[in-house]
């Protein structure tokens, strides 16, 4: 190994005493650089991707470039031999050479560290990512430096050992790329044929290069990955220490059998790996781990389920971190699905049978309009997803880039494809609504994505309560009114039986006309059963000052007010909350508060959305926006709960002293208006704040924690950031390395004269001393 080492820091210092060696540095940095800012202010998003896809590329001819004149140069001179009559083994001149030329590549990738650095005012990235990308770069770089060095040990000229060990590399890395794998799978052959075809395919998704590389630019760190590019580089480097070895003729074949054996091992070790894979993620949110829903989701997989993403490729710009984000959760699912899951990814466009195909499974063509630099033009492309499971008709996610948490939604996609008996959720609406804006229609919508929603009249039909998990009782001063006692007796038989019960109780009445004037609202009977069960609401509306100014028409004048009867909750104010999470602003119009009474013995009461510090207020309230009036500093403030809920063994509210509830949920909300069509109009997140809600009281919770997969930061750079990244790594620094190489060139042949001179002039060397008497 001293040998070894000794010959590597010799080639390393050769390197860097040649001019070429700078000149291929520059041109590495500005190649690489080039091809990582180009679309990345476009895509608007802070990570390195494009410029670790870029390297890929660039390797292809950065490696071969440094490879090529490692042993062609030996055989050209003649000293090929030489290094040979010295006491060195083949496998240690292998290695030292090899590693030599790795140190120059480690060099140059740290210079191009530059590039992160530079971008670092205007963007957040992901050091985990970002390390996890330059190892895979590394390992890259140093497979292709091992076939570069090998084609190097079979010829004496540089040029063929270039273009030789670029194309071996071209074509190692192409063999996996999606676009050559989808035109694999398009190939008519005979039926008898396509095991073979499928076989063909999925070998050179194994062998190509690009994925495995991917994989780690992206933040994973996959145990297949890493034997891949070990085992692949060694076998390269045995093939070489077998190239370099004088053998006579007789051992040809010995040395032949040697090269198989090593490729043997090489895939022995890699299909080892891929069975038992180990992938750490290492980006800094844990952004690439799946939710313990969908891992329980697949861990309940009975039957082989085929995950069909329909995708153009030539999206715009705009869409290609949501792209990539979508594509990297389909993968980390395939993952954990093991051999349950087959995913594929394809593109319909210009494929009759593809596109009849997306269009049976419930996914359309969309239009995109697409913004070129120059232009504006509208495309037709594919955008979603389609689930097949045991014959079950498929479960479509139709423009899955837009969904806001993809993974919650693959989620119960495939929990509503798994389970054999649906879960139900009734509504109970005592009274019809007064007009279609305060229906609840596009709340049951959403519902039914993941549940079977039905209308169900607990008055005429108390019994049906039986065949469903959860009850939604929307309140207002008229259907308050319509409740009778043996409704009640119904809801409260249905949470003894551990149903979940979701309340809406609205404090006060909005009176817009002739009057704005908002009343109190008071629900003795429910009030009571409520006590019953631990919870306190009352007729009292929270105010807080609001940020936002809104707009009201009064006759034929527009009013402009910031109105603190209109509450915003977010995850900021209700941290810790099972239903908030990652939730932007949902909207509550004359909210009340929702406080804990007595509790039985193993009952938890749970706060779920809370405000900021507001104010409390009762009575008739004057709500006209043109009276609207700072709060007085002298009122009490505090954060007030506008929604809560209570869990566990519930006693019974009409059922008499001493009856208790297996394991039953109450939830009631403050409000009634959130969840109207009107509101969910003016604000979607509360449709998805709601659907939070049933996925937790379904006795699910991990749905309900469920976050959106977070993404790459969004880079927030002006033009002059674009300048400034451009002139320092595509301008800059390539000139500096090339100036540092005319300088160190320019010292050596200043040196060298200079020894030159003291060689002449020294008493020892000069004719007169062998002329002497």
């Amino acid at each position: 190994m001293t040998n070894a080492l000794t010959i590597a820091r010799r080639e390393l210092k050769a390197a860097f005493d040649l001019p070429i060696a700078y000149v291929i540095m520059a041109a590495f940095l500005a190649l690489s650089s080039m091809a990582g800012l180009v679309g990345f202010f476009d895509r608007g998003v802070a990570d390195l991707r494009d410029y670790f896809s870029g390297l890929r590329y660039v390797f292809v001819l950065f490696a071969p470039a440094i490879a090529m004149r490692l042993w062609a140069e030996e055989r050209r001179t003649g000293t090929f031999e030489l290094l040979f009559t010295l006491p060195v083994r083949a496998w240690e001149a292998v290695l030292g050479k090899f590693l030599g030329a790795l140190g120059l590549v480690a060099v140059t990738l740290g210079l191009g560290a530059v590039l992160p650095l530079t971008l670092a005012p205007w963007a957040s990235f992901d050091a985990g990512a970002i390390a996890t990308g330059y190892l895979g770069s590394l390992l890259l770089a140093a497979l292709q430096l091992a076939i570069g060095l090998l084609v190097s040990a079979l010829t004496e000229n540089q040029i063929i050992a270039f273009v030789g060990g670029a194309a071996a590399s071209l074509l190692l890395l192409v063999a996996g790329e999606p676009f050559l794998l989808a035109e694999a799978e398009r190939i008519s052959v005979a039926k008898d044929l396509v095991p073979l075809r499928a076989l063909a395919v999925s070998a050179l998704a194994h062998v190509g290069t690009g994925e495995h590389q991917e994989a780690l630019a992206r933040g994973v760190i996959d145990s297949r990955d890493l034997v891949y590019f070990v085992a692949m580089t060694c076998f390269f480097l045995v093939a070489n220490v077998v190239a370099v070895e004088r053998r006579p003729a007789r051992r040809r074949i010995e040395a032949a059998l040697t090269v198989v054996l090593a490729f043997a091992a090489a895939f022995l070790a890699e299909d080892l790996a891929s069975r038992r894979r180990v992938r750490l993620d290492a980006t800094r949110s844990r952004s690439l781990s799946l939710s313990p829903a969908m891992r329980e989701a697949l861990a309940r997989l009975e039957l082989p389920l085929t995950i069909r993403c329909y995708l153009t490729r030539d999206l715009s710009a705009a869409t290609e971190r949501y792209r990539r984000a979508e594509l990297d959760l389909l993968s980390e699912i395939a993952f954990a699905g093991g051999s349950n899951v087959r995913l594929e990814v394809q593109d319909p466009r210009g494929d009759s049978r593809l596109a009849e195909q997306a269009e049976r499974e419930g996914v359309a063509k969309t239009t995109q309009v697409v913004q070129e630099s120059e232009s504006v033009e509208q495309r037709s492309v594919y955008d979603g997803i389609a689930l097949l499971y045991g014959g079950r008709p498929p479960a479509t996610i139709q423009n899955a880039l837009s969904q806001p948490n993809l993974e919650y939604e693959l989620a119960l996609a495939i929990r509503k494809l798994i389970e054999k008996t649906p879960r139900r959720v009734a509504f109970f609406e005592a009274a019809p609504p007064p007009t279609e804006y305060h229906a609840f229609t596009r709340a049951k919508r959403e519902l039914r994505a993941s549940y079977t929603v039905e209308d169900l009249d607990v008055r005429r039909r108390p019994e049906a309560l039986a065949d469903y998990q959860t009850l939604v009782v929307p309140l207002d001063a008229a259907s308050a009114g319509a409740i009778d006692e043996r409704a009640l007796e119904a809801i409260d038989r249905f949470v003894l039986r551990g149903g979940s019960l979701v309340l809406l109780v609205p404090p006060y009445d909005a009176v817009l006309e002739p009057r704005w004037r908002a009343y109190a609202n008071d629900f003795p009977k429910v009030r009571k059963a409520l006590a019953a069960w631990g919870l306190e609401t009352l007729p009292a509306v929270v105010v807080c000052e609001d940020r936002n100014v809104y707009s009201f028409e009064q006759g034929k004048t527009r009013v402009y007010a910031r109105y603190p009867f209109w509450l915003r909750v977010n995850q900021r104010t209700c941290e810790g909350s099972p239903i908030a999470s990652q939730l932007p602003d949902s909207f509550f119009p004359f909210a009340g508060e929702v406080r804990p009474g007595r509790l039985a013995p193993g009952v938890a009461f749970t706060r779920l959305l809370v405000t900021p510090e507001a104010v409390l207020l009762s009575s008739e309230i004057d709500i006209d926006p043109t009276h609207v009036k700072p709060l007085d500093p002298a009122w009490p403030r505090e954060r007030r709960t506008i929604a809560a809920a209570v869990r566990g063994p519930l006693p019974g509210a009409l059922s008499g002293p001493g009856t208790q509830a297996r394991d039953g949920c109450v939830v009631v909300f403050a409000c009634t208006d959130f969840l109207r069509d009107y509101d969910l109009q003016l604000c979607p997140w509360n449709g998805d704040l709601f659907r939070r809600t049933i996925d937790w009281v379904t006795q699910d919770p991990s749905l309900a924690y469920l976050k959106a997969r977070s993404q790459a930061a969004p880079l927030d750079a002006s033009p002059r950031a674009r300048q400034v990244a451009w002139g320092v790594n595509v301008l800059g620094l390539p000139l500096l390395v090339t100036v540092a190489g005319v300088l160190r060139f320019a010292w050596r042949r200043r040196a060298s004269s200079r020894a030159a001179v003291r060689s002449r002039s020294s008493p020892e060397a000069g004719p007169g001393k062998r002329g002497a008497p």
